[in-house]
């Protein structure tokens, strides 16, 4: 755990809005000869006096020669923040500019200089734990100009885990001859330490894999159209475009200076909120929020409560074979009316248009109980959840999943909510594929493509032994038109169960209708408030 230090080199200078903009000191040892590093921080109006809020954080990365204060200075950073959060523009954020010139002008690792690695161990592990910023990739962005854009696109490029939004300003992204770094003595090392880590060519040669993850980021450029970078930027989108990875580039009348810079910083902040943002059916805001499994990313939304005093319960929304994170919102409103934070999510491989991954050849039962264990996990992490009243609410395939995590997890689980659950999978396929050699290579379902992992690891799936493991309070809503999940499943569950009850809706089928789906509402209302 890093020691908080802060030695002010200034008094902080206050808004009227009630923002602050300070320039500041962090403890460093990752750099060579370097104890203390110097950084500036933008605190939006309601940071003092919103304790519980915890705030998305844009890091924004200097030039070559300038400092972190030129944010300030040139691109009017606290002005620019507080008028777009007053106008209602964009939403409270923190601003952090880290200082890359001093000692060494450099954002990459080199010998006795290992900048990258201070960055991501020391600067944003020191910033998230002495500021109420989040801490998932959703709430994070990054964004530079010139050698800072350079440094921005090859962090997100490098660590696509860490950000929401990469948005490269005239970014210096390779080496290319300059006249006035001729009689520049450290000139070519800095040169070779870029072209090392050259976006463009790690982006045309990564892997599958790789390009998995950068498609999980928003990328932006900007470049203007008589700017020297404007080639390499051009090589930049040619790369991203190339290996179908979207992005977004403008390039309008403008050199290489601040005169460019300082409007493209405006745009910075509005796509760093659309990346932070999603707006529900109803109209309100929900974060978009990533929760880490090993390597594996699961992108979901989470709504909160407009006011709430002290740690708040949450609710897990898990969607159903082939859904998204958007069956989920439909529970939004009435539970943060209620208090709930409310967390729904893509499994990943879950569907066609998982925005978590969308290879359904790997969907597995397995992975999907190990991301929601994973997710129950994170959010008894975070400090305004109370981890003693965390709900499960799944539907479908997300139901059969919700219930084995709740048998996994009894003690962490408060209260389970199991909508026309799948409890049958196993049952079904198994009748399905009595032999191991019946699985073929490919099974299509509803036009969905799966693998043989799916239908051999349910093979010994003893779910009704699984699921009994729960002891605390469960509900299950279904309907007696239901022709997927047999209701029979469904009463077997409640026997054996500690304490359940299954609510019967008339005439509703596999998925509700919006009439169906109020009652169900009313029912889980009704269940959490027991």
């Amino acid at each position: 755990m890093l020691t908080s230090l802060m030695l002010s080199l200034g008094s902080p200078a206050q808004a009227a809005s009630g923002s602050t903009i300070q320039q500041l000191q962090m403890p460093c040892h990752r750099l060579d000869g370097v104890n203390h590093r110097d950084y500036s921080i933008y605190l939006p109006p309601s940071y003092s006096t919103d304790s519980l809020r915890r705030f998305p954080v844009v890091y924004l990365l200097h030039g070559g020669g300038e400092s972190h204060t030129v944010w300030q200075a040139q691109g009017h950073l606290s002005e620019v923040a507080d008028r777009l959060i007053n106008n209602g523009v964009i939403q409270e954020v923190i601003l952090v500019c880290p200082e890359a010139n001093q000692q060494n002008m450099m954002y990459f690792n080199a010998p006795q200089w290992r900048y990258e690695d201070y960055f991501f161990k020391e600067l944003i592990p020191y910033i998230e734990q002495t500021y109420r910023t989040r801490t998932d990739k959703g709430g994070r962005a990054v964004a530079g100009f010139s050698m800072g854009g350079g440094a921005a696109t090859v962090y997100g490029v490098h660590h696509p885990e860490c950000f929401a939004l990469v948005y490269d300003i005239s970014g210096y992204q390779r080496r290319i001859p300059l006249e006035w770094l001729r009689d520049d003595p450290s000139a070519e090392w800095r040169q070779q330490v870029i072209e090392e880590n050259n976006p463009i060519r790690c982006i045309t040669e990564g892997s599958e894999t790789d390009v998995k993850a950068w498609r999980q980021v928003d990328w932006a450029i900007q470049v203007g159209d008589h700017d020297f970078t404007l080639g390499m930027n051009t090589e930049l989108a040619t790369a991203l475009r190339t290996r179908a990875i979207p992005y977004s580039m403008n390039v309008s009348a403008g050199d290489h200076n601040w005169r460019f810079v300082a409007p493209a910083l405006e745009d910075v902040l509005k796509k760093a909120d659309n990346s932070f943002y999603e707006r529900t059916p109803s109209g309100r805001l929900a974060e978009r929020h990533w929760v880490m499994n090993g390597k594996r990313r699961i992108y979901g939304l989470l709504s909160r409560p407009e006011h709430a005093e002290g740690p708040q319960p949450v609710v897990i929304v898990s969607h159903g074979f082939n859904g998204t994170h958007h069956f989920g919102r439909g529970y939004f409103d009435a539970l943060n009316a209620m208090g709930y934070q409310v967390y729904s999510f893509d499994f990943a491989c879950g569907s066609v248009n998982s925005r978590s991954d969308n290879n359904t050849m790997e969907m597995s039962i397995l992975d999907e109980q190990s991301d929601l264990e994973a997710i129950v996990r994170h959010f008894r992490n975070q400090p305004d959840i109370d981890p003693q009243r965390i709900v499960l609410i799944g539907e479908s395939q997300g139901g059969l999943v919700s219930a084995l995590t709740a048998g996994a997890m009894p003690k962490e689980i408060s209260r389970l909510v199991l909508i026309y659950p799948a409890l049958c999978i196993p049952d079904n396929w198994n009748e399905r594929y009595p032999n191991i050699t019946d699985i073929p290579d490919t099974t299509q379902m509803w036009g969905v493509s799966m693998g043989r992992r799916f239908f051999l690891e349910v093979r010994e799936m003893d779910v009704f032994k699984q699921i009994r493991k729960f002891r605390r309070p469960v509900l299950i809503v279904q309907g007696d038109a239901d022709r997927v999940v047999s209701m029979d499943d469904s009463r077997r569950a409640v026997k054996g169960y500690k304490t359940a009850r299954l609510h019967i809706i008339p005439g509703a089928g596999h998925g509700f209708k919006p009439q169906e789906f109020a009652e169900s509402i009313e029912q889980v209302k009704a269940f959490l408030k027991e």
